[in-house]
């Protein structure tokens, strides 16, 4: 049973992840004007200016060049989860392998060809 502020697995039915979304308080819902908002350019300078002014901070922020021209719309994509009622999770038996010498050398790419179409798929 999985239970965490008020979550219970009777809140959970895959079978329809959206409302599953609602009833967990996870889904997000956005009017137009805030989608609009989300379209504007980061200002990425004033963030790392927030955190390498911050005494306490352990570390130094810089503004990756991959996102010199992203939008909080274009980041929220990469980070979220996607609730879709055609994408199904069936888990499988758990299978367990006899212990193994792991190789020096291994490249999925090559030693598990037929997953092209996945594996050289890099969600970034």
């Amino acid at each position: 049973m999985i239970e965490n502020s008020g979550v219970s697995s009777g809140n959970i039915d895959l079978t329809q992840p959206e409302e599953t979304c609602r009833a967990l308080g996870l889904c997000e819902e956005q009017s137009l004007a805030e989608y609009l908002l989300g379209e504007q350019p980061l200002n990425l300078e004033a963030i790392v200016e927030q955190v390498n002014s911050n005494p306490n901070s352990t570390w130094t922020a810089a503004a990756p060049s991959k996102f010199a021209t992203a939008t909080k719309n274009s980041v929220r994509k990469m980070m979220g989860t996607v609730v879709d009622p055609d994408w199904k999770v069936t888990l499988k038996e758990k299978t367990y392998y006899p212990e193994m010498a792991v190789p020096d050398n291994f490249d999925a790419r090559y030693h598990w060809y037929q997953c092209e179409g996945v594996i050289n798929h890099v969600r970034d």
